[in-house]
């Protein structure tokens, strides 16, 4: 297909990422695709079973930071799995919504249009670029708490000693005894390759939905502009072959944004329930934490718990955007002066009207609709329970 520099600018983050894992929709014929995807999924569930071996062979012997750290991996790596199978169960609905952000971009000539797409572009791009940057420094930090450290005595500076700090995925404790350091090193090497392929498979797939999701919002914004010029035609005939090419676009439209819903409605549904476990773990280590003032783990917690809220926020925010999107076009269309127009067109319009009303919103599994309104709700619940949580911790004391 052919990629002007706007396609390049708003999809090739996409693109780029998506083909290192092998979750590119462009490429789903081909074998090299395949080959990546189950070589990151058969790392991730290799990271999961072993997480899971070491925890029933030697116990939750390392610190309550590093116990949610373990859950929090594990969990991570088991959804990222559930993810790309989900991805590539679905892969011709991703396949038909990226094939026609492309198709618009190529068609685009209409500066008022390039305009808002390429805002909407820019607020993936964005939300792209900070998701990988935020995953990306916290991965580094947790590497680098880890590396071991060398001590060099002042009366034989040729004699140093290694202290070793424990391997990114495993508590300190997990170590064998006697380990050498070539095993050590190969080990360490291992599980920050790992976690790099967490950091890029967990990132990527939310990034994938945010930017579909944000081109096809502003779609839908293109699509209500194109209306509004559409009463000003004074000649029946060409304001008739108009309406009628606003009608198929917006029944696509629809339908791209109904493909949206149904490949990642299972994903958002698992996401929910993964994150809200993260925070209600998060949040008793944090009111423990707050008991003994260990201002460590207090941080720590914090900044897990905002950052999996900011993840709940991006759903619901695309699923805001989508909504409010479809809504706004049923109002222009109303607020138009159709008794100015032809009545079959007026007949026409408010068919138009009608199937707006459908909703058009990305659910959780079909039964929680991803809005504002219910991310209220998901923290109203959630701190309700820390305040259980809290006077239970109280009374014990």
């Amino acid at each position: 297909m052919i990629w002007t520099s706007d396609t390049v600018n708003a999809l090739g983050l996409y693109r780029m990422v998506g083909r290192i894992i092998g979750i590119w929709p462009i490429d789903h014929t081909c074998t090299l695709p395949k080959i990546k995807m189950a070589f990151v999924i058969i790392t991730l569930m290799w990271m999961c079973i072993d997480l899971i071996k070491q925890l029933v062979a030697k116990g939750s012997c390392g610190t309550v930071t590093e116990i949610v750290d373990l859950i929090s991996f594990f969990t991570c790596g088991w959804l990222s799995v559930m993810k790309l199978i989900a991805l590539r169960t679905h892969e011709k609905y991703i396949f038909e919504i990226m094939n026609s952000a492309i198709k618009d971009w190529v068609k685009l000539n209409n500066r008022t249009s390039r305009s808002i797409m390429l805002q909407y572009a820019s607020i993936g791009r964005t939300v792209f670029i900070s998701q990988a940057i935020g995953y990306c420094c916290s991965i580094v930090f947790l590497i680098s708490s880890h590396l071991p450290s060398i001590t060099t005595l002042r009366d034989s500076p040729m004699n140093s000693t290694v202290t070793i700090n424990g391997l990114p995925l495993w508590s300190e404790c997990w170590i064998p005894v006697g380990i050498s350091m070539p095993q050590y090193a190969i080990q360490f090497i291992l599980q920050s390759f790992i976690l790099a392929v967490l950091d890029i498979c967990y990132s990527s797939c939310d990034s994938y939905f945010f930017g579909m999701a944000m081109h096809l919002c502003g779609q839908l914004e293109v699509l209500s502009m194109y209306f509004e010029d559409l009463y000003e035609i004074d000649n029946f005939e060409v304001q008739t072959c108009h309406l009628i090419q606003f009608v198929k676009r917006h029944q696509h439209l629809l339908l791209l944004t109904n493909m949206l819903e149904k490949a990642y409605n299972f994903i958002i549904l698992i996401h929910v329930g993964v994150a809200t476990m993260i925070i209600c773990v998060s949040g008793i280590v944090l009111l423990m934490s707050l008991e003994t003032s260990n201002f460590n783990v207090i941080g720590d917690m914090l900044l897990r718990i905002v950052l999996t809220y900011l993840q709940l926020f991006m759903y619901c925010y695309a699923g805001e955007q989508l909504s409010s999107q479809a809504m706004k076009l049923e109002n222009t269309i109303y607020n138009c002066p159709w008794y100015d127009m032809p009545p079959d067109s007026v007949r026409s319009m408010s068919f138009v009207i009608m199937r707006c009303r459908y909703p058009s919103n990305l659910t959780a599994g079909k039964i929680y609709c991803m809005n504002f309104q219910n991310f209220v709700n998901i923290i109203k619940t959630t701190t309700s329970y820390f305040s259980v949580i809290r006077l239970l911790l109280k009374g014990n004391r």
